[in-house]
């Protein structure tokens, strides 16, 4: 208690330095504390001990008092005999040296004999057995004298010997029932048991001291054993619940039928919901056996980094037909482009491995689908759309801006990309167009076309300050991307575009003057324009758009210690995107409270962004001339800003070790910490643990997070940036 009291002190800087703070004097304090309570604890180990061999001790001791009680019962037995043996000797002396008739009166030898027996009887002692031993031997001597009562003594006999047999285990009880009550009897004597491994041994060493005949002690014992064996410490579970059923416990009845209940919803589950998780692909009819889990691996595998978008490629290229032999769909790949069979042929490819997919003979790219396999890839697109929240916005932006671009996709999205002007992301926009700086009146079309379908779905928006400026979300451009690298060139572009030039440049041709005319200002003459040297794209299928793109994301997500499992696990429903961007702005009002914890989440950001910077200029580098890897770069960096926020207070990012560390380190120069600045690193500690130990997967995790990070005296600081600076980027 000294030493606890000296380290309190010492925290509250009442003693010791005189600062507050649990300094280098506290513990030092709290580990001569921990010293003093370990020695305490082995101390006390070693009292047990003797304890335990002060208890064996009493046991030894009791049944040496039990064995000396038999001897005082055999000795007693012994004693008595020696006493009738000795009045018999007496009796037979004076019956030799004396001839005068007999001494002893038989009638008045008999009322003491039943009197010795009747006080025998209110109170067995080993005297009073010798008295009566004795009362008998000289009745019968009496009786023997005289002739007339000779004759009976045939059936007479006073041997002790049966009568002190019998008379020893009563003795041997009597004497156990003084030491019981001298030991045993009383609530004093249970007091000082403490625990039940000593009740049990007082019980064993009161039975055994309690004298009893060994049938009656032995099932004595058993009980105490089968008690002992019951108790909840030590007895099988089985057992404690049958002890709580005897006992009438309720919460016993209430745990059984909760069991009972629990056991028969898993029965139902297993009895009804065996073919709830059975995959369709395991009604497709194979040599091979193979597992439900393993037929869906092999097509997930064929489905690529984009499972639900290559299935509903799939599912569009299956044309229906006559239902044979399981076969409900054909496929003709001769009809697609290039990017798109190859991805619908990888799928069927895996279809044919596990016997889902079979080749028309006379055609080598048509093949017939069978049912199992077509209601897989709608099983794994329904799942996209119900997990992902933005699935059905995407796929209508992708169908409105499609028809957008028509007839000439490609060349359409080639343009409208090219107009487009990246920008720091604001409010979720990463992407500008000003519609003034388009001069071609064919380009503006396309351009304002596509902007009016983006509008409908909110992925274009008026600038506020800026006539004749749009704002664009990387969705948009995603799209456009998408669109670029999957469609394939029009031949029919060129020949179009120059008829709107030609019509737009064509002069008026002389025909002659038909009658006279007032003169006129000549028509100005537009010179032709030259169409705008566009950038050539690298060919690229869309297999490859995706390896980059994830490649890039992976690079970035890497530098600061994340991976891409990880970040969609975490990042997958808006309901946790909320709870993660709550709990960081619930970190921003804790600085706001203490200028060290600003400047260190200042200095973190700093240094990330420069971390980050660095990933892009490789990525960069990486990408040499290809205008679409630069392209998609640009827009993996959107991306990155955009989320980067919610990266920060990822356990693998490492910023609240950070700053727990540059906490820690400031309290070494002067020995201790203010009491503010204690508390706010306990805190920072509390909310690392909960990092480590909760489901960050889940919501209410992050809410737990945020409940951990509740500013304590909120304190604004001027000039503070509260979101992480968005990265540079390279034009």
């Amino acid at each position: 208690d000294a030493k606890r009291i000296e380290a309190m002190a010492e925290d509250k800087g009442v003693e010791g330095t005189g600062k507050q703070g649990r300094g280098p004097v506290y513990r030092q304090r709290m580990g001569e504390l921990n010293l003093l309570q370990n020695a305490y604890k082995i101390a006390d180990e070693r009292a047990r001990d003797a304890q335990k061999r002060l208890s064996a001790t009493e046991t030894r001791l009791a049944a040496i008092d039990r064995e000396l009680a038999n001897i005082d019962g055999d000795l007693a037995k012994f004693k008595g005999e020696a006493e009738t043996a000795q009045q018999r000797i007496e009796l037979a002396k004076d019956t030799a040296s004396e001839d005068v008739g007999q001494r002893l009166d038989p009638s008045r030898l008999v009322p003491s004999f039943d009197r010795a027996i009747a006080e025998f009887r209110e109170k067995p002692s080993s005297e009073q057995l010798a008295s009566i031993q004795s009362l008998c031997g000289d009745i019968y001597t009496a009786l023997q004298d005289t002739p007339e009562t000779k004759s009976q003594l045939q059936n007479l006999s006073c041997d002790p010997k049966r009568t002190s047999d019998a008379a020893s285990n009563l003795f041997a009880l009597q004497a156990g029932i003084k030491q019981f009550a001298a030991t045993c009897s009383g609530g004093d004597k249970l007091v000082a048991n403490r625990n039940a491994d000593e009740l049990f041994a007082f019980a064993r060493r009161c039975l055994q001291d309690s004298g009893l005949p060994s049938a009656d002690t032995d099932a004595l014992r058993n009980k105490i054993n089968q008690v002992e064996l019951a108790r909840d410490d030590k007895a099988h579970r089985f057992v404690v619940t049958w002890n709580a059923f005897n006992d009438g416990n309720r919460l016993a009845y209430l745990a059984l039928a909760i069991a009972i209940a629990i056991d028969s919803l898993i029965f139902m589950s297993g009895l009804f919901g065996a073919n709830a998780v059975r995959s369709p692909l395991s009604d497709v009819p194979t040599f091979k056996a193979r597992s439900a889990a393993q037929l869906e691996a092999t097509i997930n595998a064929a489905l690529g980094p984009h499972p639900h978008e290559t299935a509903w490629l799939t599912l569009h290229a299956l044309r229906p037909m006559t239902y044979t032999d399981g076969f409900s769909a054909i496929c003709d790949l001769s009809t697609m482009d290039r990017t798109t069979a190859g991805r619908v042929r990888m799928v069927l490819t895996a279809g044919a491995d596990i016997g889902a997919v079979e080749t028309i003979s006379h055609d080598p790219e048509c093949y017939r689908v069978r049912s199992e396999l077509r209601e897989y890839l709608s099983t794994v697109c329904s799942k996209h759309f119900n997990t992902d929240a933005t699935a059905k916005e995407k796929a209508q932006l992708q169908k409105l801006v499609g028809a957008a671009l028509e007839p000439h996709p490609r060349e359409h999205a080639d343009i409208v990309l090219h107009s487009l002007e990246p920008i720091r992301e604001t409010e979720g926009f990463t992407s500008i167009v000003t519609l003034g700086e388009v001069k071609d009146p064919y380009e503006l079309r396309v351009v304002r076309r596509v902007l009016n379908a983006g509008a409908t779905v909110g992925a274009v928006a008026p600038d506020k300050n800026v006539d004749d400026r749009y704002c664009i979300r990387p969705v948009l451009y995603e799209t456009l991307l998408t669109i670029l690298a999957g469609s394939q060139p029009s031949p029919q572009y060129a020949i179009e575009r120059g008829f709107v030039l030609e019509d737009r440049t064509r002069s008026v041709i002389d025909g002659g003057r038909l009658n006279e005319a007032t003169a006129e200002l000549p028509l100005e003459q537009q010179p032709q324009r030259l169409e705008r040297p566009q950038a050539k794209l690298a060919e690229m299928s869309q297999e490859q758009i995706d390896q980059w793109q994830v490649y890039c994301r992976q690079e970035l997500l890497g530098s600061i210690n994340l991976d891409i499992e990880t970040v969609d696990q975490r990042l997958q429903s808006q309901a946790a995107r909320s709870a993660i961007m709550q709990a960081y702005k619930s970190l921003l009002a804790v600085s706001y409270s203490n200028a060290n914890l600003a400047n260190y989440l200042d200095t973190f950001q700093k240094e990330q962004g420069q971390v980050l910077d660095d990933a892009i200029q490789r990525l960069y580098i990486e990408a040499g001339e290809s205008n679409t890897k630069r392209q998609i770069v640009d827009l993996v960096q959107n991306r990155m800003e955009e989320d980067h926020a919610h990266y920060m207070l990822f356990p693998e990012s490492g910023m609240i070790s950070y700053l727990i560390e540059e906490l820690e380190r400031a309290a070494t120069p002067d020995d201790g910490l203010l009491q503010e600045e204690q508390q706010l690193l306990e805190q920072l500690k509390y909310v690392r643990d909960g990092l480590y130990e909760l489901d960050l997967a889940d919501p209410t995790s992050w809410a737990e997070i945020n409940q951990r990070l509740a500013p304590r005296k909120p304190q604004r600081y001027p000039g503070y940036v509260q979101k992480p600076a968005p990265r540079n980027r390279q034009s």
